[in-house]
């Protein structure tokens, strides 16, 4: 009887509707399940703020966005996992998400008492806000300065790096092995760099065979 009455209520496209309008992950899902309420003080509740947020919404849109769905980040942590760059990075648009929704509330002069009691509600993580700030940068990359260990290993693979390059240079541009390479390029593959070496020669060069052009030269 009741699947038949949302049948004729069309209340699958009334969730569907809602859902469209849900600006995260998590809000669309609950929009999805929400079922109808018997319960008249839920529903007076509800429509209460139903009756604020769009009252909101008539003046300004507030600050949604940045949210992220931590769902699954936070259980792994809880788990005893360490959250990735891109997760962390997630963690904090959320927080800084959650800031800036706070601060609206605060400072809106629109009657919402229901919202702004909720919004106040919200717990700021300054701390946490900066240990995750001190941890990436602007593109999600985990900092040189996230730890001293990592620090010192970033700075031994950069001085390794540039020994090899330059040990790379001096190979190619050596007058006495110009003959053995078609040009003086480096390119890489994968974590290698390879130089190209002429078929003829590549057993004058140690190193591993990559790559072997079509022509044979």
């Amino acid at each position: 009887m009741i699947k038949d009455s949302f049948k004729i209520l069309e209340f699958d496209k009334i969730r569907s509707r809602l859902r469209e309008h849900a600006t995260s992950n998590f809000g669309k899902e609950l929009a999805a399940q929400i079922e109808p309420d018997d319960d008249f003080e839920n529903i007076r509740r509800n429509l209460e703020l139903t009756t604020e947020a769009v009252k909101i919404f008539s003046f300004v849109s507030p600050p949604l966005g940045g949210i992220r769905d931590l769902r699954e980040v936070l259980k792994k942590i809880r788990l005893g996992s360490a959250a990735g760059a891109e997760e962390l990075s997630d963690i904090l648009s959320t927080m800084y998400a959650m800031r800036q929704v706070k601060k609206f509330f605060k400072e809106s002069e629109i009657d919402t008492p229901r919202l702004k009691n909720r919004a106040a509600q919200i717990e700021i993580l300054g701390n946490l806000e900066r240990r995750i700030e001190n941890t990436i940068d602007e593109h999600g990359a985990i900092k040189d300065s996230a730890s001293v260990d990592l620090q010192k290993i970033r700075r031994e693979l950069r001085a390794a790096q540039n020994r090899v390059k330059t040990e790379i240079f001096n190979i190619l541009h050596d007058a006495g092995n110009q003959k053995y390479f078609q040009d003086a390029l480096v390119t890489m593959r994968g974590d290698r760099y390879v130089i190209p070496v002429k078929l003829d020669h590549k057993s004058k060069i140690p190193g591993i065979v990559h790559d072997q052009s079509a022509t044979q030269s």
